[in-house]
């Protein structure tokens, strides 16, 4: 509760001060900062710049002001405000690729497509009204508008601006606020106004018949909407949802031509497409250049053949580029309430139209009113050319001439204050037919206006009529074409990539490269600080690559989507999405029906099929499901001879724990499994593990006539073949201690 305290201090609940503090700017934010008036589709700050130089006169190209200058008065006048938001707001206004219908024309540099921010510094530019702004400007002096004082109270400034034209969804807008945010498309004239005109007509038009005019949204730079007509009545049946943009192409011989963009795609387009080609990621591109001009747009992308799947290519494209794009739509609106809310396109051209209709009413009103008065002026002449002399010696006798006028011939006070500005000379040359003839014109006027007030049909007829003028002087063909595509999904087109011989390096942290050929010198490369080498793999390009991590789970790329050798290459988390914590422990390139050993820190593990770990998700697939505290060990790859079901000594397994118990046996006695947890490799004790005083270390695939090389340090050691084949068992017994003095960083290798 608010008080004031001894020294005159006013108190607050925290608390509660606080919350009315963040709601009133909050409730500033919203209203006055960012979300459009449903009336002329405007913020304050563009109301405020289009007013200003409304009434400074920059109303054609003839009389083109600095924007400075502009910018200035907007300022001063009526928006205290930061100079580069209002600079911004008016660049955009005139971007005729960010408007739809600009509001604003200028000279100099105001951006371009591909550079929207690299529009020159306001001292630089000229700027005045484009004709379109006529259709937000032309009634602002007619009477219908509000007016309040601006923030200094003194010059008053309009509420809204008598618009023409459903200017919300024409040009649309973006922003955000506190808590909401406003995302609408801009729209086509020629199918709004047809909308309005269906609405006015029947005002309970269904969505369904409003769309077979509005078919969409229409994008100043064009591009094709792939959204079906039933994702497009969702979107305008509840003012949320996304649409769907895909870029405009066709072929020329080699060459892809680029020629319609989606909205707020272009500013980074080109260097992604070059870093695609430059990290070999679209191997049918040779080179991307940028032929566009003012008044198009042209991309080519120059193909290594003309015989290049482009489909499939142009598919990549989509997916791994925005030449596919998604806008986010939130028709988000300060109402005629005076509250902001969401609303469905049947909703909004109908309170548009009721804005629209209480202008013109107003704007006829205004003018019965002026009309009123001329009649009574001239009503007031009559009188006085009838009583000529009489008047003209009034005029020149009495002290109080007004007053007597209004007492000899019943005049109001207007009348005779009309008479009485009149100079003596004009007085006498009163025309009593002349006067007669305008008193009948607006006698005439006023009976029209009348009529059409009192009538709804001939109302409704006059805002259809004003709507269709400004269909005829706007109205343009549709740009973005409505073509019902799926969202686009990467193609197939392995085939159209030249196979080479690669070498692929990934690091402990998980940064991997590729380079072409096999002959690689690693002492070259470079790792960040901390980072070393962990793994090569000699494949080709067209080769998928298999990586399995520590939790169990694995993933394959595409040897041609690597990056470079340039650098430190690319963290493996840009290709597949890791679980927290875990990292790769082996990748490898084999046939599809080749065997591979998976096997657990816990001692356990299983053969599978390298088919068993293809995955389509970035996410990969889980294929080894581990005991607590158990992680995935190096995959081995068995060779191509190998057979789970054959019972031949050529193929054993040996099993080490870092404590140097040993078990060898016949590599068939383990199981082979799509998935699973595995078994028993060699038997550890559950209370061993779980203190990590034992767990499985090392495993290899041996013959009878492999020894073991055994490093600690600088110290080296061997253990034959003989006394290799003395640990030979059955899977998952406990084995025999043969290997004494291993260490953490203990490396044993088979010879």
């Amino acid at each position: 509760m608010n008080n004031i305290n001894y020294e005159g201090v006013e108190e607050f609940d925290l608390a509660t001060y606080c919350e009315d503090a963040y709601l009133n700017y909050a409730t500033y934010v919203i209203k006055d900062r960012v979300l459009p008036y449903i009336g002329d589709g405007l913020k304050p700050v563009q109301r405020r710049i289009i007013y200003t130089m409304a009434i400074e006169g920059i109303n054609s190209k003839e009389k083109k002001k600095k924007s400075a200058y502009t910018v200035g008065q907007v300022l001063g006048r009526f928006h205290p405000h930061g100079d580069s938001a209002c600079y911004e707001s008016l660049v955009i206004m005139a971007q005729d690729f960010s408007y739809r219908y600009p509001l604003i024309g200028g000279q100099g540099n105001f951006g371009e497509l591909f550079n929207p921010k690299g529009f020159a510094a306001m001292r630089y530019t000229e700027a005045y009204l484009s004709p379109y702004a006529k259709s937000l400007l032309n009634e602002l002096n007619a009477g219908n508008v509000d007016f309040q004082p601006n923030y200094n109270g003194d010059e008053k400034e309009p509420i809204y601006l008598p618009s023409l034209l459903p200017n919300i969804i024409l040009n649309g807008t973006t922003g955000i606020a506190v808590g909401m945010a406003t995302d609408i498309p801009p729209h086509n004239v020629n199918e709004v106004v047809d909308a309005c005109c269906l609405l006015i007509d029947k005002p309970t038009s269904s969505l369904e018949e409003v769309m077979e005019h509005i078919k969409g949204p229409d994008y100043p730079t064009g591009a094709e909407i792939t959204n079906s007509f039933h994702e497009l009545y969702e979107i305008y049946k509840t003012g949320r949802g996304t649409i769907r943009q895909r870029a405009v192409w066709h072929q020329e011989k080699d060459q892809i031509i680029i020629t319609q963009l989606p909205a707020q795609a272009a500013t980074n387009l080109i260097p992604k497409i070059a870093e695609l080609i430059q990290n070999k990621k679209t191997p049918q591109i040779e080179d991307i250049r940028d032929d566009s001009s003012e008044s198009e747009v042209r991309v080519v992308l120059q193909l290594k053949s003309s015989r290049v799947d482009t489909q499939a290519l142009m598919q990549q494209l989509f997916v791994q580029t925005d030449l596919e794009k998604t806008q986010r739509v939130n028709l988000n609106m300060i109402g005629l309430n005076d509250k902001p809310a969401v609303k469905g396109l049947v909703e909004i051209l109908s309170e548009w139209i009721e804005f629209r209709k209480t202008i013109v009413r107003r704007r006829y009103e205004y003018r019965l009113e002026k009309v009123a008065k001329e009649l009574a002026r001239i009503e007031g002449f009559l009188i006085a050319f009838n009583n000529l002399d009489q008047v003209i010696s009034i005029v020149r006798n009495h002290e109080k001439p007004k007053e007597e006028l209004m007492q000899s011939f019943a005049l109001t006070e207007e009348q005779a204050v009309a008479i009485l500005d009149l100079r003596i000379r004009n007085l006498a040359k009163l025309e009593e037919e002349s006067l007669k003839k305008q008193k009948e014109t607006l006698l005439k006027e006023q009976t029209q206006i009348n009529n059409l007030l009192a009538s709804k049909t001939k109302f409704n007829n006059q805002i259809k009529k004003e709507l269709l003028v400004a269909k005829e002087e706007f109205g343009n063909p549709r740009i973005s074409t409505l073509i019902e595509r799926e969202a686009a999904k990467p193609a197939e087109i392995n085939e159209e990539i030249t196979q080479e011989d690669v070498t692929v390096v990934i690091s402990k942290q998980g940064w991997i490269r590729c380079g072409k050929g096999h002959e690689v010198n690693l002492n070259n490369l470079s790792y960040r600080n901390g980072d070393s080498f962990a793994q090569e793999l000699k494949c080709k390009n067209t080769d998928n690559i298999y990586f399995v991590d520590s939790t169990g789970r694995s993933y394959n790329i595409l040897a041609n989507d690597l990056p470079s050798m340039r650098g430190y290459g690319e963290s493996i988390t840009a290709f597949i999405k890791l679980p927290d914590q875990a990292s790769i422990k082996g990748m490898f390139v084999a046939q599809e029906q080749q065997f591979v050993l998976l096997t657990s820190t816990s001692g356990d593990g299983f053969l599978t099929e390298v088919e068993n770990l293809k995955s389509k998700s970035k996410s990969g697939k889980n294929i080894f499901t581990l005991k607590d505290q158990a992680q995935l060990l190096a995959p081995i790859v068995l060779d191509p001879n190998f057979n789970s079901n054959q019972q031949s000594g050529i193929f054993e397994c040996l099993v080490i724990t870092n404590t140097g118990r040993c078990v060898k046996f016949e590599t068939n006695e383990i199981p082979a499994r799509a998935k699973g947890s595995g078994v028993k490799l060699i038997n550890i004790s559950t209370k061993n593990f779980a203190d990590n005083s034992e767990y499985l270390k090392f495993v290899f695939i041996v013959n009878r006539d492999n020894s073991l090389q055994i490093k600690n340090g600088n110290r080296k050691s061997s253990i034959s073949a003989n006394d290799l084949n003395r640990v030979k068992g059955t899977r998952g017994n406990k084995g025999r201690d043969i290997i004494k003095g291993l260490t953490e960083n203990s490396v044993i290798s088979i010879k």
